[in-house]
């Protein structure tokens, strides 16, 4: 897939790096699957990655988040909007 111009969390900043939705130690058989991965603007990837808590709250983060965000795509928009279940 291609990657996204704009950060999938905030949607203000330019989107710099990648980040995987189920991590790369628990699944690396995604690794290379671009549904697992969400492209972030650097301060929110350094926001998820050093607050777990928070990214698993989010959806960012979890070995089963990859299943459920590509089951309903409209979860990343409902995610971003703060309507997520």
């Amino acid at each position: 897939g291609s990657r996204s111009e704009w950060c999938a969390r905030c949607g203000t900043k330019r989107a710099t790096d990648a980040s995987h939705r189920a991590p790369r130690s628990q699944r690396p058989d995604l690794r290379g699957d671009s549904r697992n991965r969400d492209d972030l603007c650097r301060e929110c990837h350094e926001t998820i990655g050093s607050d777990y808590k928070l990214a698993v709250a989010e959806g960012w983060r979890d070995a089963t988040t990859y299943e459920l965000a590509n089951a309903d795509p409209m979860s990343k928009v409902l995610r971003k909007l703060g309507e997520a279940p």
